[in-house]
């Protein structure tokens, strides 16, 4: 088994039905794209794939209940202040896989700029 860190920032553009993912690799680079339905089972099978990985979503009616099932789970959560994300809402060019790649280079960049209080 790899005992390495896992230094993937992950960015999560929640859903009601389906949540759209982005992972970068430690240079930045995208290494996957998927989507996941949302239940608890699908979320599980997501964090044991991605073990240690960190996690960066928007906070949304889901946030809450998921943050802290990733939590619980080993991973690093930042949840987005949704006002600190302008790059996302104020687009003209909107979808979730580009949210997604925008909360994780911005989680990779610098988490402060998400906000100063949101990492649970």
């Amino acid at each position: 088994m790899n005992t390495a860190k896992n230094t993937h920032t992950i960015g999560i553009d929640l859903g009601d039905k389906s949540h759209e993912t982005c992972t970068l690799n430690a240079e930045g680079e995208i290494i996957e794209r998927t989507t996941l339905l949302n239940n608890q089972p699908e979320l599980i099978r997501f964090s044991k794939a991605n073990r240690g990985a960190t996690l960066i979503m928007e906070a949304g009616c889901h946030s809450p209940w998921i943050s802290r099932l990733f939590n619980q789970r080993g991973h690093k959560v930042v949840v987005a202040n949704p006002r600190k994300v302008r790059a996302i809402y104020q687009t003209d060019n909107k979808n979730d896989e580009r949210d997604a790649l925008l909360l994780a280079r911005i989680g990779r960049f610098d988490r402060n700029l998400l906000s100063l209080s949101s990492e649970h």
